[in-house]
């Protein structure tokens, strides 16, 4: 039993070394003690007369069973997954932190969201809208042309999903919801707070950007003209551009695993993307025509064409979407 308990030990170490797990010596020092521990009061001090109590040792197989699972499942939850295939480069692309890029998608659209008037007289751009206008606001902040316009922004969750909705159809519209999450005590004030905003009368071009839902459509006309009526700006509508169910880092470790790791982008192209983001941009850009706003198809930008999707940036950076 000496024996093993060292083995489990040295298993313990090489597995903290092997994957790189910070903080690894706090962890795997008490682990060692603990394997020991249990190795002594379940199985070394009890006793099995000719292996005849088969429900002591079901018992202690139970016992190790549990502890392997929890064992191997606390590697892959420290190490956020296991990519064990793939060489260090493709590692590094596709290992993120979730909270961090999340943090990053609203950082911005919270900041300008404070902002109650422009303070400049630079040309003024209002931006409105959930994680998909936060995206928008991280594109054109890296335009070098940025330092000539004003920004400011909304913020209007997805669940409400709309900019502007009649008093008489805010409960039908909220009600009526598709995925049946829309936030009807919470979502008129969050959209009452961004059309009211002192921000639209001064804007020169507003934004609205939202992961658009097939049954916020049929409202779209009324509150563009809604809007009209309270600024002069031009009025830009952006569109979906989401894949059905794979991000961009399952795209291309895919394509690694089909030996096509220099054409990652030909590989998305494969991939269908969500019809719905078709039908609603599809929709939109009708509708843009019969209405007094315009019409930005974010998916001809990330698709150029059919042979090509732009999910990794040419310094190997995912673009999430």
């Amino acid at each position: 039993m000496v024996l093993f308990n060292l083995l489990m030990a040295l298993a313990i170490v090489v597995y903290g070394y092997y994957f790189s797990i910070e903080y690894w010596v706090y962890i795997g020092i008490p682990l060692s003690f603990l394997i020991g521990y249990l190795s002594f009061t379940i199985i070394e001090s009890k006793r099995f007369p000719n292996l005849s109590s088969w429900k002591d040792i079901l018992f202690v197989k139970s016992i190790w069973m549990v502890f392997c699972l929890a064992f191997f499942g606390s590697i892959v939850f420290l190490k956020q997954g296991i990519l064990l295939q793939a060489p260090d480069e493709i590692n590094k692309i596709v290992t993120f932190n979730i909270n961090d890029e999340d943090k990053y998608t609203w950082a911005r659209h919270k900041k300008l969201d404070r902002k109650e008037n422009f303070i400049t007289n630079k040309t003024k751009i209002m931006i409105i809208g959930d994680s998909q206008a936060g995206d928008f606001i991280n594109i054109i902040s890296h335009l070098k042309s940025i330092n000539n316009y004003e920004l400011s922004s909304k913020i209007i969750t997805w669940d409400c999903n709309i900019f502007y909705i009649k008093p008489e159809e805010t409960s039908r519209f909220l009600n009526e919801s598709s995925v049946h999450i829309a936030d009807t005590k919470n979502c008129p004030i969050k959209i009452m707070r961004a059309f009211n905003s002192n921000l639209i009368p001064d804007s020169d071009y507003i934004f609205i950007a939202f992961q658009w839902r097939p049954e916020t459509i049929p409202y779209i006309s009324d509150a563009i003209k809604a809007i009209n009526k309270k600024t002069k700006a031009k009025i830009i509508l952006v569109g979906r551009k989401d894949f059905l169910k794979l991000g961009s880092s399952e795209i291309f470790y895919r394509a690694y695993k089909t030996n096509m790791i220099t054409s990652v982008r030909k590989i998305a192209s494969g991939f269908y993307l969500n019809q719905d983001a078709f039908t609603v941009n599809n929709k939109l850009y009708n509708l843009s025509k019969e209405n007094d706003f315009y019409f930005i198809n974010m998916l001809p930008i990330i698709c150029p064409n059919e042979s090509e999707c732009i999910v990794v940036t040419n310094d190997k950076k995912l673009i999430f979407l």
